[in-house]
C-alpha cells in the first residue's frame, strides 16, 4: 500500500502547476521564434527566385560567345570579334553544349582543361558557344540561328584573322552535336579540320517535311569526322569518318543497375558519353581507347568483326585508317 502525506500532494500540485507554467511559457516563445522562421525561409525563397530569374532563358541576350587560351585559362566573353586573339597558327576548338545545359556544364570546363594541355599545342583557343537564352526557340529555328552565328563567326576569323580552318576542331554534345552538320554547311571559307560528335541527337525528331539530310553529321562535313555513340538517345545514322561504339554503344557500364527503368539507363549512358572523351583526351599517353573495324553494326552484334583496321578515340586518331 502506498500513499500521499497532504504536504507530499501539495509538493506533487505544485510542482504540476509550475511545468504547466514552463510550457506556457514556452509556447509564448516559439510565438515569436515561429514568424522569425518564416521570414528567413521566405527571404531565402524570394532570394533564390530573382537568381532562377536572373538566369531563366528571355530570348533577349541571343546566342554568346565565351574563350579560353593556352596562355589566359580564365573564361572570357567574346563581346568583339576583333578581340579574339586568333591568327594563321592558331588551333581553335569550338564546343556546343546539349539540351537544357550551358556552356557552364562541368563537362564542359573539365575538356576545356584537357584540351588547353600544352601538349597539344602552345596556341590554343577554345570558343565555347552558348544557346542557354534562346533554348526555348522552335527547334528548326533554333538549330539554323545557332548554326549560322557560329559559321559566320568562324568565317570571319578566316577572313579577317586568317585563321586556317583545317587546323580547327568543331565538338558537339547531344543536340548541340545534332546541330555541327550544319554549321559545316554554312561555313564558306574552307574546310574544317575535324569533327566531333558526343553523341549526337535530339528527342524532339523532325517529320518527314521537316528532314534534310544537311541536318546530320556526315563524313563529308570535315577532314576528319568522328562520332562517338553511347545510347539510343544519340543518332544511330548517317556514319561519319569513323563511329565509335563505346561498350557496344547502348547501355554503359553503371548505367544497368536493375533497378534502374529503361529511360532512365538510357539517360545515364547518354551523359557518359563526355567523360569517355575526356578521359581519352586526358589520358591520351597511357589509355588507347582502341576500337576494331566492323563491316556494319550487325557484324559487330553478331561478333563476326574482321578487326583487321584498329583506331584509337580521342586526339591521337589516325586517318590513314579511316
Amino acid at each position: 500500500m502506498s500513499f500521499i502525506s497532504h504536504r507530499e500532494k501539495n509538493f506533487v500540485e505544485r510542482n504540476s502547476i509550475n511545468l504547466k507554467n514552463d510550457k506556457s511559457y514556452l509556447s509564448t516563445d516559439n510565438s515569436i521564434l515561429i514568424p522569425s522562421v518564416i521570414l528567413i525561409i521566405s527571404t531565402t525563397v524570394i532570394a533564390a527566385l530573382i537568381q532562377l530569374w536572373m538566369i531563366f532563358p528571355t530570348g533577349k541576350k541571343g546566342i554568346r560567345f565565351y574563350y579560353q587560351t593556352s596562355n589566359n585559362t580564365s573564361r572570357q566573353e567574346l563581346t568583339s570579334r576583333d578581340a579574339a586573339p586568333i591568327s594563321s597558327s592558331t588551333n581553335v576548338t569550338v564546343i556546343i553544349h546539349g539540351f537544357l545545359e550551358s556552356s557552364k556544364s562541368e563537362w564542359i570546363k573539365t575538356l576545356t582543361t584537357a584540351l588547353l594541355n600544352p601538349e597539344y599545342g602552345s596556341d590554343q583557343v577554345i570558343i565555347l558557344v552558348d544557346y542557354w537564352d534562346v533554348m526555348f526557340a522552335p527547334r528548326l529555328q533554333l538549330r539554323s540561328y545557332i548554326a549560322k552565328e557560329t559559321a559566320d563567326l568562324l568565317d570571319y576569323f578566316a577572313l579577317h584573322k586568317q585563321l586556317n580552318l583545317s587546323q580547327s576542331h568543331l565538338i558537339g554534345f547531344s543536340f548541340g552535336g545534332n546541330i555541327l552538320g550544319i554549321v559545316t554547311h554554312h561555313i564558306t571559307e574552307g574546310t574544317l579540320g575535324r569533327v566531333t560528335g558526343i553523341d549526337p541527337g535530339d528527342d524532339f525528331k523532325m517529320s518527314e517535311e521537316e528532314f534534310d539530310p544537311s541536318y546530320y553529321l556526315d563524313e563529308s562535313d570535315a577532314d576528319i569526322v568522328t562520332t562517338i555513340r553511347c545510347s539510343s538517345i544519340g543518332d544511330t545514322y548517317p556514319a561519319t569518318s569513323i563511329d565509335f561504339y563505346p561498350n557496344g554503344g547502348l547501355i554503359q557500364p553503371g548505367c544497368d543497375k536493375w533497378y534502374m527503368p529503361k529511360f532512365v539507363q538510357n539517360l545515364c549512358s547518354h551523359v557518359r558519353a563526355p567523360y569517355l572523351m575526356i578521359e581519352a583526351y586526358e589520358q591520351s599517353n597511357s589509355i588507347s581507347f582502341e576500337g576494331c573495324s566492323c563491316d556494319d553494326y550487325e557484324s559487330y552484334i553478331n561478333k563476326t568483326c574482321p578487326c583487321k583496321t584498329k583506331n584509337n578515340f580521342g586526339i591521337s586518331i589516325n586517318p590513314r585508317f579511316m
